[in-house]
């Protein structure tokens, strides 16, 4: 097995493992997660836990990126994780539905222009800004799974700030994604 597949298998089973985790109705079963009381604010392993899962699959993700920037598969199983992150996240009441929505409009349309480039055997052109946008993203999404520690002990909403940055470079990320691949996307196929 290559490289690239076996990043994407190890993505795929913790990604998994955190929705089975986080959305499995565990108390019918009766299982209970510690909970832990941390300068005032009751801490769920639950979340603990899936914040480490989702840290390392980001961090192979990050990993992964760097060394097949071409590689559509594990493109798509990191969006997978974040968009599953947020989502679920949004669900629990941890964060705004603003800021799945902007995550997934960004991976919708940087996929129909990925794919238009693709189909004319055009190079992709990232968008550099993309990747302050990702870094905060998953600094931001980490934060929260961690309950914003230990900066909400000082009473400082790091990670929000964090995600509606990063919900807000989505725009820019776009427009630029589309300025720096619009002669590709435009030309007419051979």
């Amino acid at each position: 097995m290559n490289k690239p597949n076996s990043f994407a298998i190890i993505k795929i089973i913790l990604t998994i493992i955190m929705i089975i985790l986080l959305l499995m109705p565990w108390y019918e079963v009766g299982i209970t997660f510690p909970r832990f009381l941390v300068g005032g604010i009751y801490i769920s392993s639950k979340y603990l836990i899936s914040g480490g899962i989702f840290l390392i699959a980001s961090v192979i993700g990050l990993i992964s990126k760097k060394s097949y920037k071409e590689d559509m598969l594990n493109h798509v199983i990191d969006v997978m994780l974040i968009d599953t992150a947020v989502i679920i996240l949004a669900s629990q009441s941890f964060i705004n539905t603003f800021i799945p929505i902007m995550i997934i409009l960004y991976d919708i349309v940087t996929y129909g222009f990925r794919l238009e480039l693709l189909n004319k055997g055009k190079i992709i052109i990232e968008s550099s800004s993309n990747k302050i946008r990702m870094i905060t993203l998953i600094i931001g999404i980490t934060l929260t799974f961690f309950y914003n520690l230990p900066f909400e002990l000082l009473n400082i909403n790091i990670s929000d700030f964090l995600l509606y940055f990063s919900s807000v470079m989505t725009i820019f990320s776009i427009y630029e994604y589309y300025q720096k691949n619009k002669k590709s996307l435009l030309a007419k196929e051979d």
